[in-house]
This record gives C-alpha cells, sequence and structure tokens, in this order.
C-alpha cells in the first residue's frame, strides 16, 4: 500500500512519500536553510515500518502502547478534516498556529 502527501506552509514544503527512500522530504524558500528540527527516524523510516516494529516490540517485549492526548487526537483530526476539504475543493486550508511551549 503506497500513501503520500504534501503539505505547504509559509516557509518551504513537506512533501512525504511511503515508497521513497527517504520517506519525508522538506523543501524550504532558502536552499541550504537545515532540518536538524525534525527528528532523523522521521525522515529515514517509513511510518508503516515504525507502526510495526512497535507493535512488533509490544508483543514480543511487552512494551507500552504510545499514549496520546485528547489534544492531540483532536489536532490530528482538524489536520486529516482540512486535508480532505482541500483535496475536494482545490484550495489552501490555513490552520491556526499555535505558541509551541517547552
Amino acid at each position: 500500500m503506497k500513501s503520500s502527501f504534501e503539505i505547504a506552509g509559509k516557509e518551504g514544503l513537506l512533501v512525504g512519500n511511503s515508497d521513497s527512500k527517504e520517506p519525508i522530504q522538506i523543501a524550504t524558500k532558502q536552499p541550504n536553510q537545515s532540518s536538524d528540527y525534525l527528528p532523523k527516524e522521521l525522515v529515514t523510516e517509513s511510518a508503516i515500518y515504525k507502526q510495526l516494529s512497535h507493535f512488533k516490540d509490544c508483543i514480543v517485549n511487552g512494551a507500552s502502547p504510545p499514549i496520546i492526548s485528547i489534544e492531540e487526537a483532536v489536532k490530528a483530526v482538524e489536520l486529516a478534516q482540512a486535508t480532505i476539504f482541500s483535496a475536494r475543493n482545490g484550495v489552501p486550508v490555513y490552520l491556526a498556529e499555535e505558541e509551541v511551549q517547552e
């Protein structure tokens, strides 16, 4: 099963393709801009590989499944809805920016 996506933002483009050796690629306005803010495993391993690997770890080694917060689940649904709307209507969708709390 193949999956792919493109997300365009003010500073560049994020492209995902499960068939690619590098499943996530970044194109920025600044050609030499670093993408070190993304974890290496995010851009070098496909999502399905990571999911299946973790599933195996849960069964074989008793690892705990990840728990996501309600806020994270809501954001994921909002993103999915915006993606569907954009694809159906052929228009960009702008999501509200939030401050990152560390």
